[in-house]
């Protein structure tokens, strides 16, 4: 299966939009703790640690692009930063919002990293057929090739080592770094021959990207379900190399959205606030966020990742507030939605489930059957699809539970360990506290 850059692209925002909802309900969660006369963060680092578990299993044996596990993470850290005075809370916003900005501004300059014309080209070409696609941008630095995909004569070879693993691994990244430069209408066969010309088999491919850790979503072997997980298990660490990215625009993300929540985004009274919001999405995100993906595209991948689609995701954040502020019922569309907000981690696992089996080869392998021209809108067809599908079913299970499958589980999972970890540990820590007073006390008389 080859998973192409626009595929993993398409659903950007709507992972932003799944980002601010989890954010959005720290925020909830934790004036509700305090309106009930608990500490904050009590329990909490105990629901996020069981959100890194999630999304450490999604990972494994669902879905490899997951981002639970970074935002749980983050979590655990702006939950004790939430505890602190709206000053420090002022403090670390601008501190998490510039870490973003030099993360993706260091994205941007790593070679191999912004360039995404011939990458989605080559993934394009790819999706025609079994010719290995960089995806997601991870791709070597170009070196000049002709974009005609013409034999090479010897050149491609000179200055290649001839033995040792790391002359295997300079062979790649010459190959990976011509490949860039194939034009966006390249062909399986041109795709082909550069591999050939470098000596390099499918196998040899699949391995060296599989060495590097997939890192940004490359190629993965989904012949056999089992044997995608093993591959998976065995890059787990170098495939997670996105987590810091998520913290780092995570700390922003979350500080943002309980600022935005306290200002009342969600009252009827916050409508200049809502107008703000929506302007700088769809005002200023949207148009940057097409510009980075079509007229700057080459330069300026991360942005569009990390930054525009952020923006853009706060925009739909003000529509949906501003649509809702002033209206008692939700209607249809808004109780559908309702339905799977009270889901969400069900209805994200299961997103990420029906597409993998529409798209991998050990399912309908859909990824390998869309023809180039159909890739976007066809991802974008069974996205929208998947949605419709899982926001009716969950029409049906309301009525008989008050949370959602994953939700019961995670729910259970938290109280358990709050009854058998955390209120033992709470108790030890008060007669700790209480033996050392009493010391103190006799010391003291």
């Amino acid at each position: 299966m080859r998973w192409t850059r626009t595929q993993t692209l398409a659903l950007s925002t709507s992972r932003r939009l799944v980002a601010l909802d989890v954010l959005r309900g720290l925020e909830i969660q934790r004036h509700s703790a305090l309106r009930r006369g608990e500490t904050w963060p009590g329990t909490y680092p105990w629901r996020a640690g069981l959100l890194v578990l999630e999304g450490a299993l999604n990972h494994i044996f669902i879905f490899e692009f997951d981002v639970l596990m970074g935002y749980g993470l983050t979590a655990l850290v702006v939950a004790a930063m939430l505890a602190t005075s709206p000053k420090a809370q002022k403090i670390w916003l601008w501190i998490g919002l510039a870490l973003h900005a030099v993360m993706i501004t260091v994205l941007t300059m790593l070679p191999g990293q912004s360039s995404s014309r011939s990458s989605i080209g080559a993934g394009d070409a790819a999706a025609r057929g079994n010719a290995p696609a960089p995806v997601n941008g991870a791709t070597a630095p170009p070196s000049g090739v002709p974009t005609d995909g013409a034999p090479m004569e010897g050149a491609l070879m000179e200055g290649t080592p001839a033995d040792g693993a790391s002359g295997s691994q300079e062979i790649c990244q010459q190959f990976f770094a011509n490949l860039e430069r194939l034009p966006s209408d390249a062909s399986v066969e041109q795709v082909q021959a550069l591999a050939t010309q470098h000596g390099l088999s499918p196998e040899e491919v699949q391995q060296f990207l599989g060495a590097v850790g997939n890192g940004g979503g490359g190629l993965r072997n989904t012949e056999s379900y089992w044997g995608m997980v093993a591959e998976l298990l065995e890059t787990f660490v170098a495939g997670r190399f996105k987590i810091p990215i998520l913290f780092t625009m995570g700390l922003g993300l979350f500080l943002v959205s309980a600022f935005l929540y306290l200002k009342g985004l969600f009252l009827p009274e916050g409508k200049k606030l809502r107008m703000k919001v929506i302007a700088f999405g769809f005002l200023v995100g949207l148009p940057l966020g097409i510009a980075c993906r079509t007229l700057w595209a080459e330069t300026t991948s991360s942005l569009s990742r990390y930054g525009t689609s952020s923006m853009v995701a706060f925009g739909v954040l003000g529509l949906v507030a501003a649509f809702y502020a002033r209206r008692t019922r939700t209607g249809a569309v808004g109780t559908g939605l309702s339905w799977a907000g009270r889901m969400a981690m069900t209805c994200y696992v299961l997103q990420n489930l029906i597409c993998s089996v529409i798209f991998y080869d050990f399912g309908l392998g859909l990824a390998d059957k869309l023809p180039a021209g159909w890739n976007t809108w066809g991802t974008l067809a069974v996205y929208v699809g998947a949605a419709l599908l899982l926001v009716s079913g969950f029409r049906l299970w309301p009525r008989r539970f008050s949370r959602g499958p994953l939700e019961m589980v995670m729910h259970r999972a938290h109280r358990g360990l709050v009854a058998k970890v955390h209120v033992p540990l709470a108790r030890r820590r008060r007669e700790r506290r209480r033996a050392r007073d009493e010391r103190r006390a006799v010391t003291s008389e």
